[in-house]
């Protein structure tokens, strides 16, 4: 099905027998359709207009989604039956936010996600992989990490990488601190110098 003229994947919903589903270089523009199919385990997608994850549900045997070089700017709020789903392709689509690409780890068996290429937010970060682990992995009051992930971008996130991370989040946050404490002390002193001015009149 790949490279032919399909817009719409209505007709496949409720398909109990298909195992893997391929169609790539269409013009394709949402995932309507992709649901009820008891079967499925791979969805290969890329290059087509799809813009929202929305549609993709109760597909419990789904394990891989693929949607390289689409539209999709938001990821759905909810995965709704896709319990065994381990691997995401979202490389070069239009995604502006990070925060739209943790919502993929709402799914507990999620551990792989590419999200490299031309989305937007790559713009805002200066080490990739560093800064998805922050974003994705760690709790970024504490440095403390709060979901796994075994892959990102194509790369292992083994201890070494991981402790980076934390290394470089707990830096941040020991200037962040450092940062209001001075400002604080600051204010405290102007505070003072203003009140010692008072006193004097």
């Amino acid at each position: 099905m790949n490279e032919n003229l399909i817009s719409s994947l209505e007709n496949f919903d409720g398909q109990n027998s298909i195992v893997l589903l391929e169609a790539r270089k269409n013009t394709i523009k949402d995932l309507n359709g992709c649901s009820n199919m008891t079967s499925l385990k791979e969805l290969y997608l890329g290059e087509n207009q799809i813009k929202t994850m929305e549609g993709v549900k109760n597909n419990q045997n789904l394990e891989v989604l693929f949607l390289r070089s689409n539209l999709v700017s938001t990821v759905s709020d909810k995965f709704e039956g896709l319990g065994k789903l381990r691997h995401v392709n979202l490389r070069d689509n239009q995604i502006a936010k990070v925060s739209e690409i943790k919502k993929l780890l709402d799914v507990p068996s999620l551990n792989s996600i590419t999200v490299h290429g031309a989305n937007p937010f790559i713009e805002e970060m200066k080490d990739l992989k560093t800064d998805l682990i922050i974003n994705l992995c760690l709790d970024k009051t504490t440095a403390e990490i709060v979901r796994g992930i075994d892959r990102l971008n194509k790369e292992e996130i083994d201890d070494e990488a991981m402790g980076i991370a934390i290394d470089e989040l707990k830096a941040k946050l020991e200037e962040e601190r450092a940062k209001r404490e001075e400002e604080e002390e600051a204010k405290r002193l102007e505070e003072e110098a203003k009140k010692a001015e008072e006193d004097a009149r």
